[in-house]
């Protein structure tokens, strides 16, 4: 779906879930952090996103059937972290934790 980061970030600036998180990925800083599974049963990709004033969204994108959906998330589930992002060594250590917690 996405070839690269920046796709993902343009493609999340054309289609942020409010006004205010766009002009925060406009202007603020983002972290991708990778792609998931089982973001409400469907995989997709988490992007952090900061605004300049410092509020911060983790916004995740949906893939049903080639259908992409956009909306906030509450909170990452790290055990659900599969690959890629801005840091994918510190994603796999928090994924790693968060299967031991799980045992």
């Amino acid at each position: 779906m996405f070839h690269n980061r920046q796709q993902l970030i343009e493609w999340l600036e054309n289609n942020p879930p409010t006004k205010t998180i766009g002009r925060a990925i406009s202007e603020g800083t983002i972290e991708v952090y990778g792609i998931f599974k089982n973001i409400q049963r469907l995989p997709g990709w988490i992007v952090h996103v900061t605004s300049t004033h410092g509020q911060e969204w983790d916004v995740a994108i949906l893939n049903e059937n080639h259908h992409l959906i956009v909306g906030i998330m509450r909170k990452v589930v790290w055990k659900n972290w599969i690959k890629n992002g801005d840091k994918p060594e510190h994603y796999k250590s928090l994924r790693a934790n968060a299967l031991s917690q799980q045992s």
